[in-house]
Order: C-alpha cells, then structure tokens, then sequence
C-alpha cells in the first residue's frame, strides 16, 4: 500500500480543472484510506503536488469499467482506459478486481521558485 498518490504529469490539469476525479488500483497498490480521509498526490516531472479528499471507495471487475468511469479517470474511451491500467498492472485481466476511489482536490502545493 501507498500513502501517496502519483499520476502523470500529464494529468495535473485534468485534476486542477475537476476533469478526473476517480482512480482505479489493483489490491496490492491499494492506498490505506477510508471516504473522508486525505491522500497527497504527486506527479511525475512536477514539483507541484495537491492534497485529494476521499469521497468513496467500491471495487469491480476490470471487465466491467464503463465509459462512465473512463470518463471520471479523465480518459476519453474505456479501451484508454484499460489499456492504462493494463500499462500499469499488467496482470490485469477480466475478472481481476480493482478499486475505485473518487475524490476532490482541496489543496495544492506549487513549488516555490527563489529569484
């Protein structure tokens, strides 16, 4: 289990403007939180980070992510999507379960720069 979140650095937009809003994890990249806590999340080649606010936590099967849920990753397709997470935790396959968690950015962190 973490105690950090990381996403691309590609994604800190999409977080700052409310376009993703969920993750998925695999059981052994589960993060140790409950609805209510807050995570920090970081992002690759950044120095900017931001403070995530739980709001639910379920679990599916990787064969039944939607578009819906594509959507909320901040991803355009379901296949973009999977194919993510298949990047991510290649032992992924239809039945394998994976947990959702849907959160809300209530902080952020931008390195200073000295002059």
């Amino acid at each position: 289990m973490s105690d950090v979140v990381i996403f691309p650095g590609s994604f800190y937009d999409k977080l700052k403007n409310g376009e993703a809003t969920m993750i998925f994890t695999t059981y052994d990249t589960r993060l140790p939180v409950r609805v209510n806590d807050c995570i920090p999340c970081v992002f690759k080649g950044l120095d900017d980070s931001m403070l995530l606010l739980i709001n639910d936590f379920s679990y599916k099967k990787f064969g039944e992510l939607t578009q819906k849920d594509a959507n909320a990753c901040g991803f355009d397709s379901v296949n973009d999507l999977k194919k993510s997470l298949i990047e991510k935790y290649v032992t992924l396959d239809n039945t394998s379960r994976i947990y959702s968690y849907v959160f809300e950015v209530i902080g952020f962190s931008e390195k200073v720069v000295e002059e």
